[in-house]
């Protein structure tokens, strides 16, 4: 947990000033600086692939001298050893919802596009895994529900690998807000809040 804190907390200080994403594309560049600084810690040269769409993330993540190749690899953000021309070892695999307006409940359609890109994340081959989302506020707790029940019924996709989760509220400046998850051997997900201790 203390990894994922401090991660959170250092893409926050270097890209926002401290503060928490504000709009989408802000959460777009986070998700892809979260990703990034997840990396494992190793001497081989890796690469970051993903598909900004809008301007405004882009420079974001280029501000934070990110380097990375433009094209998505079956997630939004893949950390990865390029291997050769058609090979990708894929490392870190994330999944960013940052429009904060979609469904909270569990289903894998287009009412609920939280838990429908958590899925795919789930079915992802990387080591880590990586789900980070902006939510209305007083939604955080039903969209935690959601993941946690869609993480116990694909558990044995999963559980064998790591599993960081990053909810952050879309009408809060409040950091104690921010909702950080870890997945268990077991397939569950134990949340806590950014500043405070393990909340099951």
């Amino acid at each position: 947990m203390n990894e994922l804190r401090n991660a959170v907390r250092e893409v926050s200080r270097k890209m926002l000033a401290g503060k928490l994403p504000r709009s989408q594309n802000q959460g777009t560049a986070f998700g892809m600086a979260l990703a990034w600084e997840l990396r494992p810690a190793t001497s081989e040269e890796l690469a970051l692939y993903g598909k900004p769409r809008k301007d405004e993330a882009k420079e974001l993540v280029a501000a934070q001298g990110i380097g990375y190749l433009n094209r998505e690899v079956l997630v939004d953000f893949v950390v990865g050893r390029q291997e050769s021309e058609t090979k990708v070892v894929p490392l870190v695999g994330c999944e960013s919802e940052m429009h904060s307006n979609h469904g909270v409940g569990y289903s894998l359609d287009g009412d609920n596009g939280y838990t429908f890109d958590f899925w795919k994340l789930l079915m992802f081959q990387a080591p880590l895994l990586v789900f980070a989302a902006r939510v209305n506020t007083a939604r955080l707790d039903d969209l935690q529900e959601s993941l946690r029940s869609c993480a116990r019924d694909y558990r044995d996709y999963w559980s064998a690998r790591r599993l960081c989760v990053v909810l952050l509220p879309s009408a809060s400046r409040n950091h104690g807000e921010v909702r950080l998850g870890i997945g268990t051997a077991d397939g569950g997900i134990d949340f806590a809040r950014l500043d405070s201790s393990l909340a099951k």
